[in-house]
């Protein structure tokens, strides 16, 4: 069992509020992640999410293999079509992964255009 949070960064950049919180079902790894935000900026092999923190997340896409970026409709598209689909500030994707201790950096095992 685990859980998902929907939350916003608050202003102090350090805490966030929850906006929403659901059970979810089946067997959660403890360091498995999903982040969800606007790119600000995407240069391969990372991404900036997240408008609300100053420096946003940085999600770093090395050693993920093509068939682990996917379009908005689930489907593998690769490494080269998910980055040329992502326009700054207009783009909303979803990275699962694992957090790099003490940073916030996720180390993606997927990437989604939502």
């Amino acid at each position: 069992m685990g859980v998902r949070i929907r939350a916003f960064l608050n202003q102090d950049n350090t805490t966030f509020t929850a906006t929403r919180i659901d059970e979810e079902s089946g067997p959660v790894a403890s360091n498995d992640y999903a982040i969800q935000g606007l790119v600000i900026s995407a240069c391969s092999p990372t991404i900036v999410l997240v408008k609300e923190m100053p420096d946003g997340f940085t999600v770093d896409t090395t050693g993920l293999s093509d068939i682990n970026f996917k379009d908005d409709n689930d489907i593998s598209i690769g490494r080269s079509a998910f980055f040329g689909a992502l326009k700054t500030r207009q783009t909303v994707v979803k990275a699962k992964g694992t957090w790099n201790a003490g940073t916030s950096i996720l180390s993606a095992r997927e990437m989604e255009i939502e």
